[in-house]
């Protein structure tokens, strides 16, 4: 495989450089894209959150604007000669030297590809079984929307998931309310209204949960930002969990709660008809 490393083709064998501030601080961002029929996706809302992230980070990329980063993307694709699903990995680090404060504050970008099985998003068959994580604790702060290269939270939450033999976790906040699952955020049915917690309980401003916050309300479900107490699971009809790589995952189990997937399916068939 080939990835771009600033608008340069390289070999991935070529890759690994440890004194970058990427390596030493976590000084970055990145993006993950899904690519399907050779094509990325919901490339404004990355482009969105990319760009608010850089302003947030203090992070400058020259002269970037939707068609360049359109253009990186293709260019990769096309380099790669993909045809189908694919995921990409934008990351972006401060380039430079410096200790905790850099001596500059432009970026380096790394854009890598791996293919993927599907080329379109598949609803699991089996729902999900997932359980709490009581190891990690999130909270809400400057950066918590965006998706830093400081991903430790989330790594270990994935480390506990693997070892508890769960699907996937929710992680919690201090005042006990669900913010979001090791890899997704969350989303919680009850008739035709759908609860997602807001940006403020500390959750990542996901991609594809904004996807559906502008989609939910044109087939019909009212979209309701709340913060979620656990207690709300247990009057739930359903749940279902998004990432910008897996598209919709509904879940069957939380605790001793069953959960069908009827209003999933409803929704995963009508935003693939759009």
């Amino acid at each position: 495989m080939y990835s771009l490393l600033n608008d340069r083709v390289v070999s991935n064998q070529k890759l690994l450089q440890l004194t970058n501030r990427a390596f030493r601080y976590g000084d970055g961002c990145f993006e993950t894209i899904r690519v399907i029929d050779g094509k990325p996706i919901h490339l404004e809302l990355h482009y969105e959150r990319l760009v608010n992230t850089l302003g947030a980070l203090k992070l400058n990329i020259p002269n970037i604007t939707i068609l360049s980063f359109q253009a990186e993307l293709e260019k990769l694709i096309a380099t790669n000669e993909i045809t189908e699903g694919a995921r990409i990995r934008y990351t972006v680090f401060r380039d430079g030297k410096g200790l905790y404060t850099p001596d500059s504050n432009l970026a380096v970008r790394l854009i890598e590809l791996s293919s993927l099985e599907s080329n379109h998003y598949k609803l699991n068959i089996k729902g999900l079984n997932c359980g709490i994580c009581k190891e990690i604790v999130l909270s809400y702060n400057s950066f918590s929307a965006y998706k830093t290269l400081n991903s430790l939270p989330y790594v270990m939450a994935s480390i506990y998931k693997e070892e508890s033999l769960f699907d996937n976790l929710i992680l919690m906040n201090r005042e006990n309310r669900m913010v979001e699952m090791c890899n997704s955020n969350i989303f919680l049915i009850k008739g035709s209204s759908v609860f997602t917690p807001p940006i403020s309980e500390g959750c990542i401003d996901g991609v594809y949960r904004k996807y559906l916050l502008q989609i939910l309300p044109l087939i019909g479900y009212k979209v309701i930002l709340d913060p979620l107490h656990i207690n709300a699971i247990s009057s739930a009809d359903e749940i279902f969990v998004t990432n910008s790589i897996s598209g919709i995952q509904w879940v069957g189990a939380m605790g001793q709660k069953r959960f069908q997937n009827t209003r999933v399916k409803e929704i995963f068939s009508k935003i693939n008809s759009l």
